[in-house]
């Protein structure tokens, strides 16, 4: 494989005087570099096996070498041209397989849970080991949110949970639970939760929903709807329906991380008709 596919192919660690700058430094097809936002490191070349690096107005700035490349581990090493005595630049590899941990901290708070990438929020998730609560990718959790993943059970004499409060006083009360729910609660991909959103077990949030803040979620909510209140009501639409449906065919959020960082212009505009144009012409390349 060559040194330009090397590079492009693989997921890169930046050092700078020996210290981690990056986890995640990736070099793209067209020349520029995706993860490490800094202006000075912007733009990247290769020319007779030296690596040369851009800031973000094409003007050299870095200049390393490979010094050790093999199926596994690669190293370049070089130095900030700016100040090559003090500033040096080292980029690992530690093999082909290395990828970035991914940004989703919802995931890290509760990974016994089935929670997708990107999604970020910590809500407290009442009840969580009697019910099952599962959220997509690219969801937004804004703080205070509640979600029941069961209730008491209000059909014994009493709704005080003796077999999940069990202590030395009480008796073992095997097969009884104390908790009910009315089935799996879940929340789709792209959905955007507000502050102190409340959401009962047994509901459906669809991708693209937008649950405003303080709402009481009850009943399933269709994609791409926008509700609140108490009980949450449907407000409006984000889009027509022929937009729903193209963009629930398209699924950005089930993309790989660098065709969504070359969609992000789009996905970011407010020209969903182009982006959707771009999307299906994308997918059937």
């Amino acid at each position: 494989m060559s040194l330009r596919n090397v590079l492009m192919s693989r997921y890169w660690i930046f050092f700078v005087n020996g210290y981690k700058a990056a986890d995640y430094f990736k070099f793209k097809y067209n020349g520029e570099i995706r993860g490490y936002k800094h202006p000075n490191e912007f733009y990247w070349s290769l020319k007779e096996d030296v690596l040369y690096l851009y800031d973000i107005n094409k003007i050299l700035k870095a200049q390393l070498q490979f010094v050790y490349s093999s199926d596994e581990k690669c190293i370049i090493k070089g130095e900030f041209l700016d100040d090559p005595e003090n500033i040096k630049f080292c980029f690992e590899s530690p093999s082909k397989e290395y990828r970035p941990k991914k940004f989703s901290p919802t995931k890290d708070a509760y990974p016994h849970m089935k929670i997708g990438d990107h999604t970020y929020g910590i809500p407290d998730i009442i009840d969580g080991p009697h019910g099952e609560v599962v959220i997509g990718k690219f969801c937004s959790i804004a703080v205070g949110v509640s979600i029941v993943a069961a209730n008491h059970n209000m059909n014994f004499a009493s709704t005080y949970p003796f077999k999940t409060i069990w202590n030395e006083q009480w008796r073992f009360l095997g097969d009884i639970l104390d908790h009910t729910s009315k089935g799996k609660t879940t929340i789709g991909n792209d959905v955007w939760i507000g502050k102190s959103a409340f959401i009962m077990n047994g509901v459906k949030i669809g991708s693209g929903a937008v649950i405003g803040a303080g709402s009481v979620v009850t009943k399933d909510i269709p994609p791409y709807a926008i509700v609140g209140g108490n009980p949450a009501k449907l407000l409006r639409f984000r889009f027509g329906e022929h937009i729903i449906n193209k963009l629930l065919q398209i699924k950005w959020w089930d993309w790989e991380d660098e065709k969504i960082d070359d969609f992000l212009p789009l996905i970011m505009s407010e020209n969903v008709e182009l982006f959707i144009q771009k999307a299906e012409e994308s997918n059937n390349c």
